[in-house]
């Protein structure tokens, strides 16, 4: 492989950290180029034995086999009279911490080649499916798993090389920053799942704006809400009033809280009225903490929160999403959703029985969280707000 080839390949590493269906190409191109008949990427327990290992397809990020599928080898291991022990004698020197992480090995440096033939692996599935002479390295764990990044040849081809192990020891170091970064990611990915299912669950109408003041993701009320109401829409990407009036402060909300005005984000809130009679839809606007932004959605940056309240019926939002709004602590939201809802600091401190102190200390979190600094500015930020949801 030519330098251009690695230089290459190295990038299409590091795009597979969020991109995982890139591992397959990955590990084919470097399968050919060391002229072996299996290869793997895979990223589990390294306590599996093979039963476990066959029959867990997600962990394979890549699995390259002329012959075998991952269903057809997790067949071969039921099938064996005990697959609970049955076991690679190459995984059994890992388990013994024979291999170094992150090391370019040979596998027969941590079993000897005689001593592989003779094992019942070898009589069932090393030899009669190419899986014999060995090289690769084991990832650092992350989270309890670790790393195969691993090449097999068959019995009657010649063992690995020096070729092979400068190859693979020039792209391990790029292929472990980028499966770190993979799992980094998952997790980041897995809160974000989470988050959002929850928002969904609510009832009360949310709406995510990214930073160019499109709406990058709005939960189930909201979907329900604007199929009902002829008066908010949803036009290339932008939440839209029918009056022009109306849109026209609703862009203006917006853009205050995503900070698009030039200024330091604020929240704020407008009234959409209907052209029906009735009592107008209440949109509450806030800038979203700058660390709940990576978590909040994966289609995008969240840099701003709509809550759409209709006062004919649809209850508003809860304290959690008033705390993840603005990226409070439960006693800060709590204070918040109290002074909202008309209570003076006094009456708070009382009702919660914390000192007036203590709650001026949190009301100065409050302000310096929500960039504003009277009290008469947070009535107005959360007018319509409270703590009640319809599940």
């Amino acid at each position: 492989m030519d330098d251009d080839g690695i230089r290459d390949l190295i990038g299409a590493i590091y795009e597979a950290a969020s991109e995982p269906a890139r591992w397959g190409p990955i590990v084919r191109h470097i399968k050919v180029a060391t002229n072996s008949h299996f290869a793997k990427l895979w990223f589990g327990d390294p306590n599996y034995n093979a039963l476990e290992f066959a029959t867990r397809p997600s962990d394979f990020l890549a699995f390259e086999h002329p012959e075998l599928s991952l269903s057809d080898l997790g067949d071969l291991v039921r099938s064996f009279p005990d697959p609970s022990s049955f076991t690679e004698p190459y995984a059994k020197a890992v388990r013994r911490n024979c291999a170094p992480l992150g090391q370019v090995m040979n596998g027969h440096a941590l079993v000897p080649i005689d001593e592989f033939r003779r094992s019942e692996w070898f009589h069932f599935l090393g030899k009669p499916f190419g899986m014999v002479h060995t090289i690769g390295a084991i990832i650092e764990p992350q989270t309890g798993r670790v790393g195969g990044f691993t090449f097999y040849r068959r019995d009657d081809d010649p063992n690995y090389g020096r070729g092979e192990q400068r190859l693979l020891d020039m792209l391990v170091p790029h292929v472990r920053r980028s499966l770190n970064l993979y799992g980094q990611l998952r997790m980041q990915n897995a809160k974000t799942s989470i988050l959002q299912r929850s928002i969904d669950t609510l009832g009360s109408a949310i709406v995510l704006i990214g930073e160019t003041g499109k709406i990058i993701f709005f939960n189930a009320a909201a979907e329900r809400l604007l199929k009902r109401c002829p008066d908010l829409d949803v036009r290339r990407d932008r939440l839209r009033a029918k009056s022009h009036a109306d849109t026209t402060e609703l862009e203006q909300l917006i853009r205050r809280a995503t900070g698009a005005n030039g200024r330091r984000p604020t929240g704020g809130a407008v009234a959409i009225h209907r052209t029906s009679g009735g009592l107008p839809l209440q949109v509450i606007g806030a800038p979203v903490s700058a660390d709940n932004r990576t978590v909040l959605t994966s289609g995008g940056q969240a840099v701003a929160m709509l809550a759409i309240h209709d006062p004919n019926g649809q209850p508003s939002i809860p304290q959690e999403i008033v705390a993840t709004l603005f990226g409070l602590t439960p006693m800060e939201g709590s204070l918040l959703v109290s002074l909202s809802e008309g209570q003076t600091l006094r009456q708070y401190s009382d009702d919660h029985r914390v000192t007036y102190n203590t709650a001026r200390t949190h009301l100065r979190s409050v302000f310096a969280k929500t960039n504003t600094s009277k009290q008469s500015d947070l009535v107005r930020l959360m007018s319509g707000v409270t703590h009640s949801v319809a599940m």
